[in-house]
């Protein structure tokens, strides 16, 4: 009677341990919703304040160097827009396959460019807004991408003796390609 009693215990333990391997996976395999789905952390550097949509729909408006998340977003293909505040006017569009959970980032520069051609006669050292973004070689064109609207001050100094070659302010108003050529 005794071998069978143990013998009882020992089935009635390894029930309980097969049912615990069973359901044990189902107990500590829950899945979170970051698991699931995705944030985006949308930051706004383009000078305006920003309509932000996701999928054609509306989001949230975010004002110029503010930052703002959509959260909870489904796997699969999502389309973001920015759009100049009350318009329709796209500053930017991205198209992202979210696969995995986690966190992104989407930071909107400008949408216009500058592009300045050098017919100085020399190389010329461009500064825009006091900071210094490279050398231009004589009869060479530099394309300034990410433009934020706004006011920027442009200036080109002589490669020789540092002195000012040209300046000009550019105020970019709309979306598109501003141009500037520095002749003597």
């Amino acid at each position: 009677m005794l071998v069978l009693k143990k013998h009882r215990i020992t089935q009635t333990a390894g029930i309980v341990i097969l049912l615990c391997m069973l359901f044990l996976p189902f107990m500590s395999c829950k899945t979170s919703d970051e698991d699931l789905s995705a944030t985006i952390y949308v930051n706004n550097q383009c000078g305006k304040a920003l309509d932000i949509f996701m999928d054609g729909n509306f989001q949230f408006l975010l004002e110029y160097e503010l930052s703002a998340t959509i959260e909870s977003i489904a796997f699969g293909l999502h389309q973001f827009e920015a759009k100049i505040a009350g318009t329709d006017t796209q500053v930017s569009s991205v198209e992202v396959e979210i696969t995995s959970g986690g966190e992104y980032d989407w930071t909107i520069q400008g949408p216009s460019t500058i592009t300045i051609t050098n017919a100085y006669g020399e190389t010329l050292q461009i500064y825009m807004n006091g900071s210094y973004l490279g050398d231009i070689e004589d009869t060479a064109d530099q394309t300034i991408g990410s433009v934020t609207f706004g006011e920027h001050s442009l200036e080109a100094m002589k490669e020789i003796d540092n002195e000012t070659a040209a300046s000009i302010t550019i105020d970019v108003t709309e979306i598109k390609e501003y141009f500037w050529i520095i002749t003597k």
